[in-house]
């Protein structure tokens, strides 16, 4: 009998072991936005479209006792911060974990989307207008519309422009 015990407990410590260092990760895309940002736009201006930014927002979970409240806005403000753009446009958001399971592991948001900044006075006395656009009203409604030849922006994610975001996820 004492050896039953002795070969149960040693089973559950690697068992446990094993279990610590498994390193995993799930994620779930939760919604799509056209357009966000976590700062004070202004409409009238110009802007310029810049590469893809991200953005997340995540919080500590130990042994089921989480410290904290993931949030949206943080991660869409984290992404703005970093790439140091106003807005966002094409914006996937997923929510998910990663860590130690069982012991540790964050939970959290984060955010995709390609982020503008606002056209400096040089930029638009350079000639070159090919990467300005401007907010305008079109039949369609509000659209971000290319001020050298008129093109507009799609602010729609579709399978076509998701592979790029897809790829800073990779990375």
């Amino acid at each position: 009998m004492r050896k039953f015990g002795m070969f149960a407990a040693l089973t559950m410590l690697v068992l446990f072991a094993g279990m610590s260092l498994n390193s995993c990760a799930y994620y779930q895309r939760m919604r799509d936005f056209s357009i966000m940002s976590t700062k004070d736009v202004d409409i009238e201006s110009k802007y310029i479209r810049k590469d893809i930014a991200r953005g997340e927002s995540k919080v500590p979970v130990f042994l089921g006792f989480g410290f904290g409240a993931p949030k949206i806005q943080e991660a869409c403000a984290n992404a703005l911060d970093v790439s140091g753009g106003d807005y966002l446009t094409n914006v996937v958001v997923e929510y998910g974990w990663n860590g130690l399971l069982p012991i540790f592991w964050k939970v959290g948001y984060e955010v995709y989307g390609h982020y503008w900044v606002k056209a400096s006075s040089s930029d638009l006395e350079s000639g070159d207008l090919s990467n300005v656009f401007e907010l305008r009203q079109t039949p369609e409604g509000l659209a971000m519309v290319n001020v050298a030849d008129d093109s507009l922006v799609e602010l729609v994610v579709t399978n076509e422009n998701m592979e790029d975001l897809v790829e800073v996820r990779e990375n």
